[in-house]
C-alpha cells in the first residue's frame, strides 16, 4: 500500500475538501485520512454551530458572519491542523497530530506541541467537545475510559 506521505506534499496546506477527495480517490482504504476527515468535519460543524449562536454585545444581539476554514500540513512524524478566519486571513495553529498513532496534542507554538495527548483521531468521542479556539485541548480528558476529568493542564 502506498505511504500516506507519498500522496501528500509535505508542507502544503490541504483543506478538508482536498483531503476528502484524496481519501475518496484511494477507495477509502486509508484509515488515517478517513479518521482525519471525520475529525476535521466535526471541528467544522462545532465551529459553525458556535458562530450561529446569537451573542449580546453592548446591549445588542449580534450573530457572527465570521467563517473559518481548516487546513492540514503533512510531514513524516507530525501533522498540523491550522485554521483561517475570513476577518483576518492569518493561519493559526489549532492542534498537532502524531501521524503514526493518530494522537492529538495541544500546540505549544507553531514549532512544537505540548506534552500529553489530548485526543485520538480514531476515537470520535475524544474530540466531540472541540471548540473554536482549542480550549478543549487544555482539559485532561479521560476519553479512553469515557470520563472527563475536572482538572486542567498548565501547558
Amino acid at each position: 500500500m502506498e505511504n500516506r506521505i507519498t500522496r501528500m506534499e509535505k508542507g502544503k496546506e490541504y483543506t478538508i475538501n482536498e483531503i476528502n477527495e484524496i481519501f475518496e480517490s484511494h477507495n477509502k482504504v486509508d484509515q488515517y485520512l478517513g479518521a482525519l476527515t471525520k475529525m476535521l468535519n466535526k471541528f467544522d460543524l462545532n465551529t459553525k454551530e458556535e458562530y450561529a449562536k446569537p451573542k449580546e454585545i453592548l446591549g445588542k444581539i449580534i450573530v457572527s458572519d465570521t467563517t473559518r476554514e481548516y487546513f492540514v500540513t503533512f510531514a513524516d512524524k507530525w501533522d498540523k491542523v491550522f485554521y483561517k478566519e475570513n476577518d483576518n486571513g492569518r493561519l493559526r495553529i489549532y492542534c498537532w497530530i502524531d501521524s503514526n498513532t493518530g494522537l492529538v496534542y495541544k500546540p505549544n507554538n507553531a514549532q512544537s506541541c505540548a506534552k500529553g495527548e489530548r485526543a485520538d483521531i480514531y476515537i470520535p468521542e475524544s474530540y466531540k467537545d472541540s471548540d473554536l479556539y482549542g480550549g478543549w485541548l487544555y482539559r485532561i480528558q479521560n476519553w479512553r475510559t469515557g470520563r472527563k476529568a475536572n482538572t486542567f493542564r498548565a501547558s
